[in-house]
């Protein structure tokens, strides 16, 4: 059975399932495929980054410069078919024929959707406003001495090292100007021209900075004791802040947050208002209430704050994971996917009450700012108070000087 047919005509086509292919959606008109294959470094490179799935393809359209800024090409799964169409005519009437073949399957594309017009080329502009190669004056083509190289006299040339946040375009949608409150004040009014900076207005928080030897505020900011006056401000959450505030004068956020279940989104709104915070000295991290002053009181001393640390994990040690997530940076030839979860099942007992799980969520929570013995800590960086401690050796040593100390109060 011929595999020619006419053009109106239907055929079955049959095709091997086994075969395989890479399908590059190259960028160009291509009409050398060698020179076209060279732009991605070839098979063995295709290969090599076919093998990582988290690798971007790399097209160099000068793959002979080293100073060429390449574009990658996204990695995409899709369900294609490599198809190839064949036609011949007859010269005596003009009739033509097609032959179609299945070739295989397509699961990997890499498309390249990004701008590939970021290039900074080794060049120097002449006086005549003519432009001149630089290249073989700047390219190392051989090992010299550092001596050499840096005392070279040869044209500035430094590439920047990122080009753009971004590599692809976005969409602007032009909309009308934002209306804002009376009092707004433009950031951008009597910025210099050569600044470019943003049209929103600085959010101001109203917290009272203090480093350790500068004088302690009286009170709170007015707009900080303003803003929990608001409309959409539960005075419920103050109360129960203030009455916090009578049982001790000083608290890191974790434990108020614990002691009285206000989240750090509400709590930010009434901090301001009722203490300060330490940036430094004993009481590093805690929220001071206004009025009282540590470095007076001798009973202020058990609040001083203790900053635990733990090394990076050895063999055999238990792991301890840091406090915040390392960050990842975004590599121009990496992407990043959601990675897979694994799902934890809880053994626990169906008999529980709700009560005995709200006491153990309770001591989870009291491990962030209460030391324990017999307790591995939940971070590699913790701050403690000191009188949260829970290690007699520690709590000796506090009290060991108990009414013996004075303070100077005309200092």
């Amino acid at each position: 059975m011929s595999n020619w047919t006419d053009k109106n005509n239907k055929i079955d086509v049959s095709y091997n399932k086994t075969n395989r292919f890479i399908c590059v959606e190259h960028p160009a008109l291509v009409q050398n495929h060698e020179k076209a294959l060279s732009t991605i470094g070839g098979v063995k490179n295709l290969e090599k980054i076919y093998s990582d799935p988290i690798k971007r393809l790399p097209l160099q359209w000068r793959p002979e410069d080293i100073y060429c800024k390449a574009t990658y090409g996204d990695r995409t799964n899709v369900s294609n078919l490599l198809m190839k169409v064949t036609r011949r005519r007859r010269k005596s009437d003009g009739h033509e024929e097609y032959k179609v073949e299945i070739l295989g399957r397509v699961y990997t594309t890499y498309k390249f959707q990004a701008m590939v017009d970021y290039q900074y080329l080794p060049m120097k502009t002449n006086k005549d406003g003519s432009h001149e190669s630089i290249y073989e004056e700047v390219r190392m083509n051989k090992l010299v001495p550092r001596k050499e190289y840096m005392n070279a006299d040869v044209p500035l040339f430094i590439p920047p090292v990122m080009f753009a946040r971004v590599d692809r375009p976005c969409e602007f949608h032009y909309k009308q100007e934002m209306k804002h409150r009376p009092d707004y004040i433009n950031p951008d009014t009597g910025r210099p021209p050569n600044l470019i900076g943003t049209i929103r207005q600085r959010r101001s928080i109203f917290t009272i900075f203090v480093n350790f030897g500068d004088k302690l505020p009286a009170g709170p900011i007015p707009e900080a004791k303003k803003r929990t006056q608001g409309d959409f401000v539960d005075p419920k959450l103050e109360k129960m802040l203030i009455e916090l505030f009578e049982e001790k004068p000083l608290y890191l956020k974790v434990e108020m947050e614990d002691k009285t279940g206000i989240r750090s989104d509400k709590l930010k709104i009434f901090l301001p208002a009722m203490c300060f915070y330490w940036l430094d000295g004993p009481w590093r991290g805690q929220w001071n209430k206004f009025g009282f002053d540590p470095t007076k009181e001798v009973s202020a001393k058990i609040y001083q704050t203790i900053d635990f640390r733990v090394r990076q994990i050895r063999p055999g040690q238990v792991d301890i994971k840091a406090k915040r997530d390392i960050l990842k940076l975004s590599q121009w030839n990496q992407v990043y996917r959601n990675q897979k979860h694994n799902v934890t099942i809880s053994l626990k007992s169906l008999e529980d009450n709700a009560k005995d799980e709200k006491r153990e969520k309770t001591v989870d929570k009291e491990l962030y700012y209460k030391f324990r013995q017999d307790t591995v800590p939940p971070h590699r960086m913790i701050y403690y108070p000191v009188c949260y401690v829970e290690v007699d050796e520690v709590q000796e040593l506090l009290h060991s000087n108990d009414g013996k100390v004075n303070i100077d109060l005309s200092l």
